[in-house]
């Protein structure tokens, strides 16, 4: 194996130093002519379309493996795995956000005539720019491709019946993420992080802010359950702020 990797990095060209590296199981994820081949004895980085060989005192691997440049991925356009979605995104770069939260705030921006800049400025805080740089063509990428698609089927008429009750959950999003950057600016022993608070904290807040799916898509939002939700806000949403403010010692 480490024979086999020296060979790639000495056919292929710089892109292979890309940051983030991709890792090998990302890579034959990504190749279409390599993959595992093996017997009993041995197990290689194999091309696709060879048959394994029969090993014995004759194989010579370092023949086997030279190949030409060609033959090596290209990484030109390569999207590091574990990136594809914003989901995957934000877990990598420590945001607290998820794919339909990230909606919300859309549809949020589109209702207050906000812009996909006014977004990443409420989401993201400048932070991409300053610790992310390799990953913002990404997650610049991701975003727009959301907004566009938000925007096309944005209808003003049907979202004013949902818009307050969702701005209401999303400042208690807004909330609990200032926290989480304040606790992580004035702690610098993990020993001190109040892991137990913050998980019971979560446990109520996560299944809250689960509502802004349904808010998603105002035409299915029942009367009833509008009722419902503002009801069950009015009475959890003060507590919870209270929370937030004595968890992250805000």
């Amino acid at each position: 194996m480490e024979l086999q990797l020296s060979l790639a990095f000495y056919l292929s060209d710089k892109s292979l130093l890309h940051d983030p590296v991709i890792h090998i199981g990302g890579y034959l994820n990504f190749s279409k002519k390599f993959t595992l081949q093996g017997n009993d004895e041995k197990t290689l980085i194999w091309s696709e379309d060879i048959k394994f060989p029969e090993i014995d005192e004759d194989f010579n691997l370092r023949d086997e493996m030279m190949q030409s440049e060609e033959d090596f991925i290209s990484y030109e356009n390569y999207v590091p795995i574990g990136t594809e979605t914003i989901d995957e995104l934000m877990k990598i770069m420590g945001f607290d956000l998820c794919e339909y939260e990230m909606i919300s705030y859309i549809r949020d921006e589109l209702y207050m005539n906000g812009s996909l800049d006014s977004l990443k400025r409420r989401c993201f805080d400048g932070r991409i720019e300053s610790l992310y740089s390799d990953l913002k063509p990404i997650l610049d990428k991701r975003l727009i491709q959301f907004w566009n698609k938000e925007t096309k089927k944005y209808n003003r008429k049907t979202d004013e019946k949902v818009a307050s009750l969702r701005s209401v959950l999303l400042e208690l999003k807004d909330k609990n993420i200032e926290g989480q950057r304040h606790i992580d600016s004035i702690i610098t022993d993990p020993e001190e992080v109040p892991y137990e608070e913050i998980h019971q904290l979560a446990k109520i807040i996560i299944p809250l802010l689960s509502s802004l799916m349904l808010l998603n898509t105002p035409s299915k939002v029942k009367a009833q359950e509008m009722k419902e939700m503002e009801a069950h806000l009015k009475h959890m949403v003060p507590m919870l702020e209270n929370m937030i403010h004595e968890t992250y010692m805000m």
